[in-house]
């Protein structure tokens, strides 16, 4: 049993693993938030070789391979002698079930015509929940300042230097981590909260020169542990949630090095690129799963997609949001913590 986000998702299962293509979370073999709630979304996932005997509602034909009902949904596709089954129940509640067999596990690693790995569905169905419910996961990074008592997100185009700041500011103290590949907002409240388990630093800060798992595949076929923030910099360098106060947009640019404010009449286009990024992480709306799912039972994936638009507008119209231009993404953190110094 892991918290996968303070306060919000925790998934339950029999087996100790690392699932392929969790985009909410990487790693699932530890917990150090602590903070079930009642209310909480989960995730239960169960092993079996015939998913099907948990079955307790009429299905639907939606293709030769889904079966749809009111609250739940089965895949079932042969190949050769293999049969790959997956059913998912109670998909409108809060306690979502996974049954699959082990050949669907153990076979479905990547995305394959109308085949996704398991942690795509746990992931984007959850997504969903919580996109519904004002809760925004994003595409960036974010820390918080104990001194202020303000937290911050860092917002760029892939490779352009959040990880290697956000790695900076937690080797400076008075800095905690809320977020690094991936962050989460609750419009409710304007708190920004913690999503521990989707570091990617690890791969990026190896000191040696060569390593086993930077050859493609090899992560598929050998699992091997993954160290989460609190491997790297113990739990007390983690903050479970702060008031989000700032947005910083970095970009690289050949001007001279600096930190402005950006006006109105800039905020819209910059709001648009930041919903292109947005659209290169997350493709929810096209999971054929989830497809089926609502081609019976209208829960309108579009919908969730407009109102993910809607929550990255208000975030940052409640926020303060400043554009960090600098010659060499190393420029970053000083630029940022000089700021933060003033704010």
């Amino acid at each position: 049993m892991s918290e996968i986000i303070y306060k919000k998702f925790q998934i339950k299962w029999y087996k100790e693993d690392i699932l392929t293509y969790l985009s909410l979370w990487e790693i699932t073999s530890q917990n150090f938030l602590q903070s079930w709630e009642d209310d909480i979304f989960t995730a239960n996932i169960v092993f079996d070789k015939n998913p099907e005997k948990y079955i307790d509602e009429e299905l639907r034909k939606f293709s030769d391979y889904y079966q749809v009902g009111k609250k739940s949904i089965y895949y079932n596709k042969k190949y050769s002698f293999l049969n790959l089954k997956l059913y998912i129940k109670d998909i409108d509640s809060k306690n979502v079930t996974f049954y699959l067999n082990k050949a669907y596990y153990n076979i479905v690693k990547f995305r394959m015509d109308n085949l996704y790995p398991l942690g795509i569905h746990v992931s984007d169905i959850f997504l969903t929940k919580l996109l519904n419910t004002g809760n925004l996961v994003v595409h960036w990074a974010c820390l918080y300042n104990t001194k202020n008592k303000c937290a911050f997100s860092l917002v760029a185009p892939p490779d352009t230097g959040k990880t290697y700041t956000t790695y900076k500011f937690l080797e400076t103290d008075g800095y905690k981590f809320l977020g690094e590949d991936l962050s989460l907002w609750d419009s409710k409240t304007n708190k920004m909260i913690c999503m521990p388990y989707t570091s990617t630093w690890e791969h990026r800060f190896k000191l040696w020169w060569f390593h086993v798992w930077k050859i493609p595949f090899v992560w598929i076929m050998v699992p091997h542990k993954k160290h989460s923030v609190y491997d790297i910099f113990w739990e007390d360098k983690v903050q479970n949630e702060g008031d989000s106060k700032i947005i910083y947009l970095l970009e690289q640019s050949d001007e001279v090095n600096s930190v402005m404010p950006v006006s109105k009449d800039k905020l819209e286009k910059i709001i648009e690129k930041v919903k292109l990024i947005q659209r290169n992480e997350f493709w929810y709306y096209k999971n054929p799963l989830l497809l089926a799912f609502d081609y019976f039972n209208n829960t309108d994936l579009e919908w969730t997609k407009e109102k993910e638009n809607k929550l990255i507008d208000q975030y940052f119209q409640q926020n303060k949001v400043f554009l960090v231009n600098a010659k060499d993404y190393k420029e970053y953190y000083n630029l940022i913590k000089e700021h933060q110094n003033e704010v």
